[in-house]
């Protein structure tokens, strides 16, 4: 699949960058969430979200997004890349946001 949502913006994934200081890259620290969809939606979406926010403190990272704004990088990385059932992975380093998306 083709695009992805890199803080907040879909980008192609050969224009997508990130720095190479970037805490994920130093240091091996990110959060990591992986689910699938099937038609568009995720299954308990809110539980992946709720277990993201409740890792962030053990690493010392923030969240910096929203339930509604990943709902909706779902569904716009899902509708770009016109494919409704996927296996989605949201990774959330101090530096960067990123959901992309991988065929079943």
């Amino acid at each position: 699949m083709q695009w992805l949502s890199l803080n907040g913006r879909l980008v192609q994934r050969d224009e997508a960058t990130i720095s190479v200081l970037d805490p994920a890259i130093v240091h091996g620290r990110a959060l990591i969430e992986t689910f699938r969809s099937h038609k568009g939606r995720v299954f308990r979406l809110t539980k992946h979200y709720e277990r993201l926010c409740s890792g962030a403190p053990v690493l010392g990272l923030t969240v910096p997004l929203t339930l509604p704004d990943l709902e909706a990088a779902v569904a716009s990385v899902l509708a770009r890349n016109e494919s409704p059932d996927a296996r989605l992975r949201l990774t959330v380093s101090a530096g960067t946001v990123m959901l992309t998306a991988a065929p079943l």
